[in-house]
């Protein structure tokens, strides 16, 4: 759904994952050319995470022709997941696009805050964000071993992934996810007698999802990146588009009309390369 900002501004928002920014910046003739004609041109504004982007300052010549290539375009960046969990805890379920969205950038802006190369400076000299950053990369090995400890505790119907074993595993995990990191809106849901929002937040049923389809495929094998990418798709539910690698392109169109409120283009780096 386009959101409206309070200046009357609508924009038709399309997330980039890590390797599609990656290749957009460099490869700007062939999937910036094809993003640009395919997504920009159609009224689509580039959305990114925090966790794109921790990922892309590791490699410093890639953030450079990143900002080089983003900072002439309108923008958003999105909240880290908990940030979104936050809001969504607050609205019962899904959150309304503006309180997802952490800051827009624009090349017509007044201040400095419009820019994307000085607001993301500031941003990762913040010390919460500071903190993700520099721990970000134990965070991916300890999540991916709370995956596979958390393998044994769900029995699958079928030893192929599938919707059902997903949706079964969903509507358990939310629950033992928000009893690690919200008991207080766990037990508030019980004495309201409303249980069943606890599986309707959207950020969480997508990493879920996510998760599930990694863990579960036995040709899949598990690296540092996965808990990146399964991060990324927390936005996912609240965007127009989706541009990501052709694994979790399946996933999204797998799962997403089961996540509250999803509903969005799926896309892949092949289906936005551009071919002369």
């Amino acid at each position: 759904m386009p959101i409206t900002l309070p200046n009357g501004s609508k924009y038709k928002l399309c997330l980039l994952d890590t390797n599609a920014l990656s290749e957009i910046v460099k490869r700007p003739t062939n999937e910036g050319r094809g993003y640009i004609e395919r997504f920009f041109l159609s009224e689509y504004v580039p959305c990114f995470t925090v966790y794109n982007l921790i990922e892309i300052r590791r490699h410093p010549d890639v953030y450079r022709k990143f900002l080089a290539f983003f900072k002439v375009y309108p923008s958003f960046i999105t909240k880290p997941l908990p940030q979104i969990l936050e809001v969504e805890i607050a609205s019962k379920g899904r959150a309304s696009v503006l309180d997802v969205l952490l800051h827009a950038f624009t090349p017509l802006g007044q201040d400095s805050s419009y820019d994307l190369g000085e607001f993301l400076d500031r941003l990762f000299k913040c010390v919460a964000i500071n903190r993700i950053e520099q721990e970000w990369r134990k965070c991916d090995q300890d999540v991916l071993n709370a995956w596979v400890r958390n393998k044994k505790n769900f029995i699958a119907y079928s030893s192929v992934p599938n919707i059902r074993d997903a949706k079964r595993f969903v509507h358990d995990a939310c629950i033992d996810t928000l009893c690690l990191m919200h008991p207080e809106f766990v037990e508030a849901s019980i004495q309201d007698k409303d249980v069943s929002v606890l599986q309707t937040l959207p950020s969480l049923q997508a990493i879920l999802y996510s998760q599930y389809f990694r863990v579960f495929d036995p040709s899949w094998n598990l690296d540092n990146q996965e808990a990146t990418d399964v991060y990324i798709s927390s936005a996912a539910p609240y965007v127009d588009a989706v541009v990501t690698e052709r694994r979790q392109a399946e996933i999204y169109r797998k799962s997403q009309k089961h996540i509250n409120g999803m509903n969005a283009i799926v896309a892949t780096l092949g289906d936005i390369r551009y071919r002369n």
